[in-house]
């Protein structure tokens, strides 16, 4: 499920309903009864949750899925057709699924497997554990709600019949979650006639502050916000309703921070904006005449312990996890991070270099300016980017590459300097 501090479910609703709703078919005559809960990627759903594949890469995490209802192409089903699939109304409920998205968002169903060192919300090895948990209770400890596991029953999977189920389940997102596409925006939430003022700050009334807090003229900071002891909002800062920030952090002026869950010690420069929506659109055959389908996006940005963020970077939530920046990463100014990334421990970022979403590099992995990494692709542990690299495929543990498409470094640089060669060889030869 979605974090509640930032989304409201609207749900339950009958299985029946989602298909009337999202228009989908029921498969063989369904179970219009099912109850759905909530909305989960195929690899973390539960038996109450409505999940969906849409790219037949993600084939395998279907046919593992344990989710109680997927929306689904049925052309695609004799391929990748689950054991558990329930093709008649029994009894019991289901219990695992995943997600997607495609450059810019489209996708079916295959969370990015992190770092082992890479917790949902902790810096790593101490993480922020300690620390943002008592700020707010719950903190910015634990698994994502969304991308546990639950145990399942013994009902197969309920289908749902759509050609278009990346746009489909865009639909049941906007049922289930009618406020997501604007998270963020309503600063002072639904209590927002109570608030007081500080410094010149304007707070809701149930934000919660340690010790030694810092807030300049003009800082804005949400309902349900919880704020650890030390830190710093810059002027003109907006901070979130239900956004927790750990101790001794620092927001410089005029930078704003939604749904995300930062550590100790982090440092986010003026201008950033971190938790903005994901871009995410369902294009697909129907978008010439209703337009590409919008997606909300329900994640989370974690940002774990000492981490750096350099001005007028951007970092967008997940689009059903969460975007996670690990302990002690430093990035550049004018970065993108797009939704659903992992970073490990100690990444660096230099300036206009960008991530699609749901790629996952490893610890220590250094990416030079102006690079850019496709989505979904797996970045090993220590590799290092060369700056105005493409990186188009998963990389491994130590690579060094540079160039686009980006290959090994030695090898790219042999080959500019042998095109240098026949370029210079080229000219000789018209002018004998």
């Amino acid at each position: 499920m979605a974090d509640a501090r930032f989304y409201r479910n609207a749900g339950p609703f009958s299985l029946g309903e989602v298909a009337r709703r999202i228009g989908a078919e029921l498969a063989d005559g369904g179970d219009a009864d099912f109850v759905v809960r909530d909305l989960a990627p195929l690899e973390g759903a539960g038996g109450g949750d409505l999940s969906f594949f849409a790219q037949p890469r993600f084939r395998n995490a279907f046919r593992a899925s344990a989710a109680g209802a997927c929306v689904v192409d049925p052309a695609w089903l004799r391929a990748a057709r689950p054991a558990s699939i329930a093709t008649a109304p029994a009894s019991g409920e289901g219990g695992e699924g995943n997600e997607k998205e495609r450059r810019g968002g489209g996708g079916a169903g295959g969370r990015t497997t992190r770092p082992a060192s890479v917790s949902r919300a902790g810096g790593g090895a101490g993480g922020n554990e300690a620390t943002v948990a008592s700020v707010a209770s719950g903190g910015a400890t634990g698994a994502s709600p969304s991308l546990q596991n639950r145990s399942g029953g013994e009902r197969g999977m309920r289908l749902l019949f759509c050609e278009t189920p990346y746009r489909a389940f865009g639909q049941a997102v906007e049922l289930f979650y009618p406020e997501a596409a604007w998270a963020g925006a309503n600063v002072l939430g639904e209590r927002g006639g109570e608030k007081r003022t500080e410094r010149g700050a304007v707070l809701a009334a149930d934000v919660f502050m340690e010790e030694g807090v810092t807030l300049e003229y003009g800082a804005l900071i949400g309902a349900g916000a919880r704020i650890g002891r030390g830190s710093f909002i810059g002027a003109h800062s907006v901070i979130g309703a239900g956004v927790v920030i750990g101790r001794e952090s620092c927001i410089a002026p005029h930078t704003s921070v939604v749904c995300a869950l930062l550590g100790d010690g982090v440092l986010i420069h003026s201008g950033c904006r971190i938790g903005s929506d994901g871009f995410g659109f369902a294009m697909d055959k129907e978008s010439a005449s209703q337009g590409h389908g919008k997606i909300p996006q329900i994640g989370r940005v974690i940002i774990q312990d000492g981490v750096e963020i350099g001005a007028n970077s951007t970092i967008d939530r997940g689009a059903l996890g969460d975007t996670v920046i690990g302990a002690g990463s430093k990035i550049d100014n004018l970065v993108q991070i797009a939704h659903n990334v992992v970073l490990g421990r100690g990444c660096v970022m230099a300036g206009l270099s960008g991530i699609a979403g749901s790629a996952c590099l490893g610890d220590g992995v250094v990416v030079g300016g102006q690079a850019g990494i496709a989505g979904h692709a797996h970045i090993g542990a220590g590799a290092q980017i060369a700056g105005g690299s493409g990186v188009v495929r998963d990389l491994p543990a130590g690579a060094r590459v540079g160039g686009y498409p980006a290959r090994p470094i030695e090898q790219w640089r042999r080959e500019a300097a042998l095109l240098g060669q026949i370029l210079k060889d080229g000219r000789k030869e018209g002018r004998a």
